[in-house]
């Protein structure tokens, strides 16, 4: 008679739920959302008006989870019950805070890859979708933007943002010097004045979206102006 091992089971099971969630580098769409044919589950969200990958991950893992506490209950009684006093923390944990932390991971480790060997600006990547810009308030010539500017180098650098490209129109950028620890990732609040970025980056604005900037050496941003 073949034996059911359903710690084993149970793992894999959970495991495969988790790797449906998984978002790889550079991707938009869930893992399980290409392996289950993406049109179909996109569809299915249309129609149902419901994430089905992620419901559908979330029950593979809770039928793992099951298999785990089955044989939590047959050999090993006393994890058992701390387990059940504890459920509703541990499957909030694993159903929610795993696949994010795992993602996230996934997601840090592949920028650290992207920018190891860069030096200077080039290794510093400015996070567009953490960056916010709005027309100021108190003045409507002027836009307030906070930026996210993250250093992968293993020390610090004094860098320079520019509004503009030295090339297009030197005399109207804006300048702001920025200090980036090591490996540091810091939140800048810049003032913009709309007569002193393009057209461009006033529609990116108006989109919501955070505009395009350069980011050099402050030494060289000295050097040019």
């Amino acid at each position: 008679m073949t034996r059911v091992y359903y710690h084993v089971l149970g793992a894999a099971t959970f495991c495969f739920g988790l790797l449906l969630l998984i978002k790889l580098p550079g991707e938009s769409a869930l893992l399980g959302e290409k392996l289950l044919n993406y049109s179909m589950t996109a569809n299915w969200s249309t129609i149902k008006n419901t994430p089905f990958v992620p419901l559908f991950a979330a029950l593979i893992q809770v039928i793992g989870i099951l298999l785990i506490a089955v044989w939590l209950k047959k050999e090993k009684s006393g994890h058992y019950e701390f387990y059940k006093r504890w459920e509703p923390a541990i499957l909030a944990i694993l159903l929610l805070a795993v696949p994010f932390l795992l993602n996230e991971t996934l997601g840090t480790a592949a920028k650290t890859f992207a920018f190891s060997g860069k030096k200077g600006p080039a290794a510093v990547e400015y996070i567009k979708d953490k960056s916010s810009c709005h027309l100021s308030e108190q003045e409507s010539s002027t836009i307030e933007c906070y930026i996210i500017l993250k250093n992968y180098q293993h020390h610090s650098q004094q860098l320079a943002i520019l509004t503009i490209p030295w090339q297009e129109k030197a005399s109207d950028n804006q300048i702001f010097k920025v200090h980036l620890g090591q490996r540091q990732e810091k939140k800048i609040h810049l003032t913009l004045s709309k007569a002193n970025i393009t057209q461009s980056q006033l529609n990116q604005i108006a989109k919501g979206l955070a505009p395009d900037l350069q980011i050099i050496k402050a030494a060289d941003a000295e050097k040019r102006s």
